[in-house]
């Protein structure tokens, strides 16, 4: 798969969110969609877009870069909310949250602590401990509502950051 099908399928997941457009008259619109090369042989990916003038445009996928945020930008409320789809609502969250880079930590109640852990250049892994086991796991819903709130994760092992697909907050 090359690097612009890698792109497509990536702002394909982001439908909704901003893209910034440098090189165009409106710099930042809503993604409305993404299309795809036709028969033709045209290798030209393109999103459709809605500007702040509220007009609809075509802008070349090569020229449009998604506006996400870190992980490490993670609210209370959202990171709260990841740590429920994962251990259900008998573990909840005391409110207590601790952020590094890579790394977002939630405390809970019964000696449970939940994890959200992003490695660029692997995976998003998330795991839960209690005083007596850690389990590593991937949960496609916590990725799902993480980057359906503008959280930027790894996609197929690239830093959407690094690929220039994204640009922070």
């Amino acid at each position: 798969m090359s690097t612009e099908q890698q792109k497509a399928r990536f702002f394909g997941m982001h439908i909704g969110h901003q893209v910034y457009l440098p090189k165009y008259e409106e710099e930042l619109a809503l993604l409305r969609g993404v299309s795809l090369p036709s028969q033709s042989g045209t290798d030209v990916f393109n999103a459709s877009c809605t500007g702040t003038k509220k007009r609809a445009f075509i802008a070349p996928l090569q020229f449009c870069q998604l506006i996400l945020s870190p992980l490490s930008y993670i609210t209370d409320k959202d990171a709260m909310e990841c740590a429920r789809i994962v251990l259900g609502s008998h573990a909840l969250p005391t409110g207590d949250i601790q952020r590094d880079e890579d790394r977002v930590t939630v405390l809970c109640n019964k000696k449970r602590v939940f994890h959200i852990f992003a490695d660029m250049f692997t995976a998003c892994t998330f795991y839960a401990e209690n005083d007596k086991q850690t389990i590593s796991f991937n949960d496609f819903s916590v990725a799902d509502y993480l980057r359906s709130g503008g959280y930027c994760l790894p996609y197929m092992g690239k830093d959407p950051y690094q690929e220039g697909w994204a640009v922070r907050v």
